[in-house]
C-alpha cells in the first residue's frame, strides 16, 4: 500500500501487517513473512493427539499453532523453525495465550533436528514440510517461498526429515508430516524402509489437482 505525505507527495511503503484469527479458544498472530495455517496446518491439528505430560516436537512450527494447542492440552512442547520471523511469531503467541497453556513450550531457532540435543526424545514429533514440487528455476528465496516449496520432487526437506527423525522418537513415539500426491509415493515407501519406519495414512484432504497425506511413523522395531 502506498501513502503520500501531506507536503511533498512522496511515496512511503507501509509495511503489511500481522492478521489475527482465533482457533478454538487460542488467539493466533500471523506474521506477513511466516506461513498462514492452512488446510495442512488443520489436518494436522486434527489427527494428532497431545496428551499432557508427553514431550512434543514441532519442527517448523510457523506461527506455532500446533505447539500452542499441544501446550494447551498439557504436553511439553519445543518448536523451532528457521525462519527468524517465525520464531518472534511463535514466542508472541505463546506471550498471547500464556494464561491458557498448562504445559509448557520452549521456542528455538534453527534447521531441524540442529536444534535438539542428542540426548532429547519425543513420544510426538510433527512437521508440516515445504512439499510443493517445485523446479529450482522457479525457487526463490523469499521465507514463504521456502515454507512451501519442496524441491523437484516435493520431497527435499522430507527427505532429511525422515533420515533423521526416528533418533529423536521415544520408543513408543510416533511423527506425524504431510505429503503431497504430487509427490512420488514409492520414494517416501523406499525412505520409511531404509529408515526403519513403518508409515500409515491417516489423514487426506482432496482439492481439485492435488491430494495431501497425513502419514504417522512410527520405529519398526
Amino acid at each position: 500500500m502506498l501513502k503520500y505525505t501531506n507536503h511533498d507527495f512522496t511515496p512511503v511503503h507501509t509495511p503489511p501487517k500481522p492478521t489475527i484469527f482465533h482457533y478454538e479458544d487460542l488467539d493466533v498472530e500471523v506474521d506477513p513473512d511466516v506461513y498462514d495455517p492452512a488446510e495442512d496446518t488443520f489436518l494436522l491439528l486434527q489427527t494428532i493427539h497431545a496428551r499432557p505430560g508427553i514431550a512434543v516436537l514441532d519442527l517448523g512450527t510457523g506461527c506455532g499453532i500446533i505447539a500452542l494447542a499441544c501446550a494447551r492440552n498439557g504436553a511439553s512442547v519445543v518448536a523451532s523453525d528457521i525462519n527468524p520471523h517465525a520464531v518472534h511469531n511463535c514466542r508472541r503467541n505463546q506471550e498471547r495465550n500464556r494464561s491458557r497453556l498448562t504445559g509448557t513450550l520452549a521456542v528455538r531457532h534453527g534447521d531441524l533436528f540442529s536444534v535438539l540435543r542428542p540426548d532429547e526424545r519425543f513420544d510426538l514429533i510433527v512437521f508440516n514440510p515445504p512439499y510443493v514440487p517445485t523446479p529450482s528455476e522457479e525457487t526463490m528465496e523469499a521465507w514463504l517461498d521456502l515454507a512451501t516449496s519442496g524441491g523437484d520432487d516435493g520431497l527435499q526437506v522430507t527427505t532429511r526429515f525422515i533420515t533423521g527423525v526416528r533418533r529423536y522418537l521415544a520408543p513408543a513415539g510416533a511423527a506425524y508430516i504431510i505429503v503431497s500426491s504430487r509427490s512420488p509415493q514409492t520414494a517416501i515407501h523406499r525412505l520409511l524402509r531404509e529408515n526403519q519406519l513403518k508409515g500409515t495414512i491417516v489423514g487426506t484432504q482432496r482439492f481439485e489437482d492435488e491430494e495431501i497425506y497425513c502419514y504417522r511413523m512410527t520405529p519398526t522395531d
